[in-house]
């Protein structure tokens, strides 16, 4: 009969208390290392994810600054050209405008009132960035209501110049009206030709009615008082032709009168000479005899009887001064 030396061997507890723990502890710290794996690839992710998160932040920034610069230089660019669009208009003359504070109002419009902010760039980080951008709006904003005063204020100008050159229109139709109606009425029965008159009463006329119509046409209404003014021209003219017809009249009645007078006073001078011829007779003996016979009457009536008397001369200044011959009676001495 053999024997089993082969006796089983109970286990250590020791030991296999021992070799558990070393696997504890081996899977602890297999565990630790991944989890310290994972938390540096976590932190690492997380730190990329917000660098990224950063960038793209600074680059919306940046495009945002680029578009809020490029609507301001827009708005920049339409200022100018208004600028340069009422250069003309601030030239015009302060006594040709109705209102000239529009002009001065023009002048400070044009006064640029704001400056360029910084360009944009991509170095800047986003808090410098979004500053800038803001800028730019506000320089957009500012431009763009600077372009819209410029504009209304060169607009004013215009439209009171505009409303002077009316005013100025009106008043000087409303003169020509006021005188025309004088001159009609002060010129009836005055001219030299009458169509002149009725030529300023059709000017007239035309341009109540356009006075009345409240037309804003200045040009109109300036053709209107030249057509008023060219015909009281032409009614004066008459009038000054008739008065030279008129003085040309009275001075040919008057040498016409003075003709006549002086054809009369000779006339009746002559029949004074020849009444009182025959009068006066003077003798040899120095005496005067008188008598009462006209010029052409009769011999007195004993002259058929008398003898002549060849001692009688005449002596009526111009006759005869020695004897003329045989006094027959009748006087033939001529004045």
């Amino acid at each position: 009969m053999s024997t089993n030396t082969n006796t089983p061997v109970a286990p250590d507890p020791a030991k296999k208390s021992k070799k558990k723990r070393t696997a504890i502890i081996g899977a602890c710290a297999v565990i630790a290392l991944v989890a310290a794996g994972a938390g540096i690839g976590i932190h690492a992710h997380r730190t990329g994810t917000a660098q990224a998160e950063a960038e793209d932040a600074r680059q919306t920034a940046y495009t945002a600054c680029q578009q809020a610069s490029d609507g301001a230089r827009a708005s920049l660019d339409a200022y100018q050209k208004a600028i340069a669009d009422s250069e003309d208009t601030t030239k015009i003359d302060p006594a040709t405008l109705a209102d000239s504070t529009t002009l001065d109002t023009l002048n400070t419009a044009r006064t640029s009132p704001a400056s360029k902010p910084a360009a944009c760039d991509t170095t800047m980080d986003k808090d410098t960035l979004g500053t800038l951008t803001q800028a730019w709006k506000d320089a957009g904003n500012t431009w763009d209501k600077a372009t819209g005063d410029v504009t209304a204020a060169a607009q004013a100008v215009t439209d009171s110049q505009t409303k002077k050159t009316l005013d100025d229109a009106n008043t000087a139709l409303d003169q020509q009206l006021t005188d025309g109606r004088a001159l009609l009425g002060s010129s009836d029965g005055q001219v030299a030709d009458a169509q002149t008159r009725f030529d300023l009463t059709d000017a007239i006329n035309q341009g109540q009615a356009l006075r009345d119509s409240n037309s804003t046409d200045a040009n109109a209404i300036n053709a209107a008082a030249g057509a008023i003014y060219n015909a009281s021209v032409k009614v004066n003219d008459s009038i000054g032709r008739k008065q030279a017809d008129d003085a040309a009249a009275a001075q040919a009645a008057a040498q016409a009168e003075a003709q006549r007078q002086a054809q009369a006073q000779a006339q009746a001078s002559k029949t004074t000479r020849s009444t009182t011829s025959g009068t006066t007779r003077t003798t040899t003996g120095g005496s005067t005899t008188t008598g009462t016979a006209s010029s052409g009457s009769l011999p007195p009536s004993n002259a058929h009887n008398a003898q002549p008397d060849e001692s009688f001369f005449f002596s009526f200044g111009g006759g005869c001064t020695s004897d003329c011959g045989t006094y027959d009676g009748w006087n033939h001495n001529t004045y």
